[in-house]
C-alpha cells in the first residue's frame, strides 16, 4: 500500500501592514499574483512560498486592499516565526497570531 503523504495545513500565525512594494522590497517578486478580483476582495493578492531549513513550510500572502501581509505556517511553530520574521520585519509591527487559526486550503 503506497504511503500517503500529509497536505499541507494553512494556518495563521502572523501578519504585519506595509506597502506592496515594502514587501517586495524585503520578499522579492511574488510567485504568484492574484487578479481575479472576485477572488481577492477587490485587489490583488502577492503569493510566496517561502522555504527554511527547518521543516516549516511558509506561504506569504499580501492583500492590497488592507495592505496587510498575512503569514501562514505548517506546523504553526510561533517562536519559529518570531526568530526568523522578527528581525526581517524589524521596522514594521509583526503581530503574533495566538493561537494560530486553520485555514481552509486557498
Amino acid at each position: 500500500m503506497a504511503k500517503e503523504s500529509k497536505q499541507t495545513e494553512y494556518w495563521l500565525v502572523a501578519n504585519v501592514h506595509l506597502t506592496r512594494a515594502t514587501a517586495h522590497q524585503i520578499l522579492g517578486l511574488p510567485h504568484y499574483i492574484e487578479t481575479d478580483r472576485f477572488v481577492t476582495q477587490q485587489g490583488l493578492e502577492d503569493h510566496w512560498i517561502i522555504t527554511c531549513s527547518e521543516p516549516v513550510k511558509i506561504h506569504g500572502v499580501y492583500r492590497s486592499k488592507t495592505e496587510t501581509l498575512d503569514l501562514f505556517a505548517d506546523p504553526p511553530d510561533l517562536e519559529f516565526i518570531k526568530e526568523r520574521f522578527g528581525l526581517l520585519f524589524q521596522d514594521f509591527e509583526l503581530v503574533l497570531i495566538e493561537p494560530p487559526v486553520l485555514f481552509p486550503k486557498p
